[in-house]
């Protein structure tokens, strides 16, 4: 049964319509990559580094659906959509016969799901490889996106404070140490001491 929630609101704010227009291509996504033939969606390498730089920082960040290489238009006042998609086809394949079918999940996946008709499909071939070279390919990338993820937690513990800082706090009997990059000095009640 299809989610008409989204059709019985007479005027979406800006937020509803961020959420339905993820939501479709996170359906659409999904309904593509059941299709044979077709081995993923092609990523737009700027926005896969920027969000994985930026999911990288965030803290307790909800993993926003994965929707690279596909990207849906939605004519708010028709209730109708377009989606458009980045495919890699598997060598070997008919491209035909994986447009037809892609095409024909895609439009049955969102009308079910949403309700809402989808007035076109636009594929676009970005590549063609065989199964072998995909999954290389896509070991390659976790291998730099788990890279990325380790140098962005230890940028972030180097910057994160081990403890609050109380101004009003006394100081404590014992010596602080406050380490710099360029040099080290040492803090005894509140006082500057030379480095010995």
């Amino acid at each position: 049964m299809a989610d008409n929630s989204y059709q019985q609101k007479s005027s979406p704010d800006s937020t509803d319509v961020l959420s339905l227009w993820k939501d479709l291509e996170a359906i659409a996504k999904e309904a593509i990559l059941t299709v044979d033939g077709v081995l993923g969606t092609k990523e737009n390498p700027v926005e896969s580094f920027a969000d994985s730089i930026q999911g990288s920082f965030e803290e307790d960040s909800t993993p926003e659906k994965d929707t690279q290489g596909v990207h849906a238009f939605i004519d708010q006042n028709k209730n109708e959509t377009t989606i458009d998609a980045d495919i890699i086809l598997e060598y070997g394949k008919s491209g035909q016969k994986v447009f037809e079918e892609l095409k024909k999940k895609v439009i049955e996946k969102i009308q079910n799901k949403k309700g809402i008709k989808v007035v076109e499909v636009n594929i676009n071939i970005s590549d063609i490889l065989s199964q072998e070279e995909y999954q290389k390919i896509q070991k390659e990338k976790e291998e730099r996106a788990q890279k990325r993820e380790e140098t962005a937690s230890s940028i972030k513990e180097t910057f994160t404070p081990k403890q609050e800082f109380d101004p009003e706090a006394p100081l404590a009997d014992e010596d602080v140490h406050y380490e710099g990059a360029a040099n080290k000095r040492k803090y005894k009640h509140g006082k500057k001491h030379s480095k010995k």
